[in-house]
């Protein structure tokens, strides 16, 4: 008996782990759009955490050092400087968002960046940022993981009802 694939359900699946991948502080809410249950919920934005740790951790090098030439394509037409010399230039100090996690880092170390990795900064700069910062790699990976475990229990049970309760507030209103 040949088992029919449901590509709709595929594209929700799909849907909700890129989510996770990326932008995880999203992804519980998008899994209770698509109905899923709290379990399918549970293992679908896990696993694609999981994959975006895992991607972005061992592509996260090579990804910093191309990001700054790809940028530059869109800066190169607006400046009077070469393309060479945008590229070569020293980048700006500090950001609000780098003196955030200088901070991070300094007070609370691995645990502080991998526990505001998968909501506040986003799992792709959390795990490329822990991964440069810190030389045990092996060490870095169960952070990040551990944390995502953290935070995915208590996105994916809190996520439901505050959705909920908000829309019984604007049925009211």
């Amino acid at each position: 008996m040949m088992l029919a694939l449901d590509w709709a359900e595929i594209a929700k699946i799909a849907t909700v782990a890129l989510t996770s991948a990326t932008k995880f502080l999203l992804s519980p809410a998008a899994a209770y759009y698509f109905e899923f249950g709290l379990t399918k919920s549970l293992v679908v934005t896990t696993t694609g955490g999981l994959a975006g740790i895992l991607a972005f951790s061992f592509l996260g090098r090579m990804l910093r050092i191309y990001w700054r030439y790809f940028i530059m394509l869109f800066a190169f037409p607006f400046s009077r400087f070469s393309y060479m010399e945008l590229v070569n230039r020293p980048p700006k100090k500090f950001s609000r968002t780098q003196r955030l996690i200088v901070r991070v880092r300094n007070k609370f170390g691995l645990a502080g960046i991998a526990f505001i990795t998968p909501c506040i900064i986003s799992i792709p700069v959390g795990s490329i940022i822990a991964m440069n910062f810190y030389k045990k790699k092996g060490v870095v990976l169960l952070a990040l993981t551990i944390s995502l475990l953290v935070w995915s229990l208590i996105l994916n049970f809190v996520t439901p009802p505050v959705i909920e309760y908000f829309s019984d507030i604007t049925k009211t209103v």
